[in-house]
């Protein structure tokens, strides 16, 4: 396990205003052959509302389209799952999806639990 360690990147570049990183700290006698490091990656996409851009314009240019992929990829791939935090944009394309089957796979997907609602907040 150490190795892998070794061959993997943990820099922590200089964020701005925004410092990445943190403290990486690692307990070798923790892993073995038989006890095995578990990695979970997590599906995702971070939207701002209000960051860079207006928050109808950062729905119209990407957060409609990165909605509708995920809905249409999740209902194509039943391995596939993803999280979302920012309900305010949720609740945006909710409004200007005018496809019915379309607001169908949304619900499925979230009742089994495919795509999970994270966080409860408006924005994250």
């Amino acid at each position: 396990m150490p190795e892998v360690y070794e061959e993997l990147k943990f820099d922590n570049p200089d964020g701005g205003v925004w410092k990445q990183g943190w403290d990486l700290i690692v307990n070798d006698s923790m892993f073995s052959r038989n006890e095995k490091l578990k990695v979970f990656v997590v599906t995702h996409s971070h939207n701002d509302p209000g960051w860079i851009k207006t928050f109808d314009r950062y729905f119209r240019e990407q957060t409609k389209n990165i909605l509708d992929n995920i809905v249409n990829k999740l209902s194509d791939d039943p391995s596939l799952r993803f999280i979302w935090a920012e309900t305010s944009y949720l609740s945006a394309w909710w409004e200007t999806v005018k496809d019915h089957k379309m607001k169908v796979k949304m619900r499925r997907l979230v009742e089994s639990g495919r795509l999970e609602i994270v966080t409860g907040g408006w924005v994250m």
